[in-house]
């Protein structure tokens, strides 16, 4: 199971101090490495996958990380100051942000453990194709709304390929028939439709959940 890093409804909440003070950290810790320094530090995105993986590594240090995780996670304990780590670690510290809340409600640690090797895999910065997959195992463990946002991101972060077109029409398939959320999938289909990836051989699928998100949602019905 792999857990959301950001949901629809995220006005409202404190601004997350102790993420942002990671985030500031870990850029700082990349420039002086030989990881993507660049890449790493013009990608708020990137930067706060980064910053889960560091809270995730926190909260459970029985996890397996890889060399680099390790290195990452003893430069930030070095460098941050006591009271933000000894925060970190407190179990009943205010969320930083929906990942952290859902993330905190995770105790099968399998469940962990495949956070922690997707996190560290590259999150945002994986191939359309690999990303895709990676979905699919998501959905195929019922883990549906994960699974949905996943294709959700995907279709961003790849607007011209393929497997956006692919995550858009799954995202929608998950959102009416699995979640009960009909106002989502009918986004999900109707952003398929205007896609400027060609999809011909698809238009029937997107019109059909169009129709079938419409009226679980209760709207009017879009002309075929």
């Amino acid at each position: 199971m792999l857990i959301p890093l950001r949901h629809e409804n995220m006005e409202g909440r404190r601004w997350p101090v102790v993420t942002f003070t990671l985030i500031a950290l870990n850029v700082l810790i990349f420039l002086g490495t030989h990881w993507k320094i660049m890449e790493e530090t013009q990608d708020p995105a990137r930067r706060e996958v980064r910053a889960h993986l560091i809270l995730l590594a926190v909260m459970h240090p029985e996890l397996n990380m890889s060399s680099q995780v390790q290195e990452l996670i003893k430069e930030v304990q070095r460098r941050a100051p006591a009271q933000v780590w000894k925060e970190l670690a407190a179990p009943k510290r205010p969320f930083e942000d929906h990942w952290d809340e859902q993330i905190r409600g995770v105790e099968d640690p399998r469940q962990l453990q495949s956070e922690m090797e997707y996190s560290n895999a590259g999150g945002d910065r994986m191939p359309a194709g690999t990303w895709l997959e990676l979905c699919r195992i998501v959905e195929g463990q019922e883990n549906y709304e994960r699974a949905m946002s996943e294709y959700e991101r995907l279709a961003r972060a790849y607007p011209t390929e393929r497997q956006s077109l692919l995550a858009l029409l799954s995202a929608g398939r998950l959102a009416l028939k699995q979640l009960n959320r009909p106002a989502d999938a009918l986004r999900y289909y109707r952003t398929a439709k205007v896609s400027t990836v060609p999809h011909l051989d698809w238009e029937a699928n997107i019109q059909t959940g169009i129709q079938a998100a419409e009226k679980a949602a209760g709207v009017s019905i879009s002309p075929a």
